[in-house]
């Protein structure tokens, strides 16, 4: 794929990157909240949507199981006073379900080793127990992800009974749990728990690393994804080294899986198992490992989620192993955010008025695209690119376009570039990816798309959308 870096006013399309790499713009910075969170292992989060916390929910604090919830609000963490609620467990699975604007619990083990198989729902106000008419066998450590397009909850694997895993997967719609595919089914990944799942919805599939094997005594690295029907191995190249217990999210801005941390040990006799303080990201490529000044010291059991409201990973407590464990909360952020910002107007087509609108957005050394839609069926458009969102030879944005048979139509951005793209069953897609090149960092550019429309009520016969504004980020 060609490269886009705008230089010299220009927007040069190169074929490969023309700078080495960047200085990292991820970074990871302690906090230091008014109240300080939980010291816990053996506990479960999740970001709730509805209402812009993080949650955490059991596990274990000062040698006991307990059944508390702390909640994050961005600033500072609180105490939930909600009761009734489940009984004190260790290694519960826990998501949200965006659905329903409800946290979802399944499962965990007691004190004196019983494993659970219970549904509750948290709201914030309230933590009933469900009475699905399924449910799956009792389990601890198992993983759910959120299946944004399906609108359900995936669950796989887990600890069981008699000292052994499980691989069966389950989804839940709101109301029932659905056995999706049986335990030891031909193809699928082998019994685990303490692994981690997470829905890339680039990919449109659900995504596994990792986690525990109780039959080879030892953590696993292997890579899966869950289309909904069937697991298939995630074809990576770079494999992270084997974990469990680590913190795993899907940052919905940046459009990647990040992982950090977690506990590694080897599968002979004797090895001593070591946590882990390195962070990766999954591209279309597969694992790269990532530098991030200011990450936590390395260690398992910490606690991960997207915070979607405030666009930033919040990472909390954790083991090291030996004797600490940590009641410590750092966020992880990017000093150089991209971003794509609608502006002005299209004019009326014979589809309506095209718009124009971000499918990713303009990250340093990645891809990025855009999507028209309300354009004819079948036909051609043209993809204007221009660092002016003010003036155009002179001339201040908007520019009234009726002088080259377009009226009703407005110029929204000085063009410096325009390449053509297809538009089919009336949308169309233009994408490249950016150049890894420090100097674009935070450079604006603009986007507008012109669509040939013989219908459109005009002498060019053409229609035009409303312009993008956006900003080169770095991660």
């Amino acid at each position: 794929m060609s490269r886009l870096c705008p230089l010299g006013g220009v927007a040069i399309l190169i074929g490969v990157a023309i700078a080495g790499p960047c200085p990292a713009q991820l970074q990871s910075t302690l906090q230091a909240p008014a109240t300080t969170g939980p010291a816990l292992r053996e506990s479960s989060s999740a970001f709730d949507a509805a209402r812009g916390v993080t949650v955490l929910f059991a596990g274990l604090r000062l040698g006991f199981l307990r059944n508390e919830i702390y909640e994050w609000d961005g600033t500072d963490w609180s105490v939930s006073t909600v009761f009734p609620r489940p009984g004190p467990r260790g290694r519960p699975a826990i998501e949200f379900d965006a659905a329903r604007g409800e946290i979802v619990m399944f499962g965990g083990v007691t004190s004196s080793g019983v494993f659970l198989n219970d549904t509750a729902r948290y709201t914030g106000a309230a933590f009933p127990t469900a009475t699905p008419a399924t449910s799956p066998s009792a389990r601890s450590g198992a993983a759910m992800a959120w299946d944004g397009d399906r609108q359900l909850i995936v669950m796989f694997g887990g600890f069981v009974a008699g000292g052994t895993d499980i691989n069966d997967t389950w989804e839940w719609d709101g109301t029932n749990w659905t056995l999706r595919q049986a335990a030891n089914t031909p193809g699928a990944p082998g019994p685990r728990g303490a692994h981690r799942l997470v829905y890339d919805p680039d990919r449109q599939q659900v995504v596994m690393f990792g986690g525990f094997s109780t039959p080879q005594f030892g953590t696993l690295n292997d890579s899966w994804q869950w289309n909904g029907t069937t697991w298939s191995a995630l074809p990576t190249s770079n494999t992270p080294q084997r974990r469990c217990d680590q913190v795993m999210v899907f940052d919905s801005r940046r459009g990647r899986v990040l992982m950090y941390g977690g506990l590694t040990a080897f599968q002979q006799p004797g090895n001593i198992p070591v946590v882990l303080g390195d962070c990766w990201t999954l591209t279309a490529a597969g694992w790269e490992q990532k530098t991030v000044p200011g990450l936590p010291s390395p260690r398992s059991y910490a606690l991960g989620a997207y915070d979607q409201q405030r666009d930033e990973i919040v990472m909390h407590s954790g083991f090291d192993n030996v004797t600490t464990t940590f009641s410590d909360t750092y966020l992880v952020q990017t000093t150089a955010p991209a971003d794509m910002q609608a502006y002005g107007a299209g004019c009326t087509g014979s589809n309506g008025v095209p718009q124009l609108d971000a499918v990713s957005l303009p990250w340093l050394a990645d891809d990025y695209s855009v999507a028209v839609s309300n354009v004819p069926g079948s036909t051609l458009g043209f993809m204007t690119l221009g660092l002016s969102a003010t003036v155009w030879n002179g001339m201040p944005i908007p520019v009234d376009l009726t002088s080259f048979g377009l009226a009703g139509c407005d110029a929204w951005l000085g063009p410096n570039f325009s390449t053509v793209f297809v538009v089919q069953n009336g949308a169309g897609e233009w994408g490249t990816s950016v150049c890894n090149c420090a100097f674009a960092i935070g450079v604006q550019f603009s986007l507008q798309a012109l669509v040939l429309d013989p219908g459109a009520p005009n002498t060019l016969g053409a229609t035009m959308s409303n312009a993008q504004r956006a900003t080169i980020g770095a991660w």
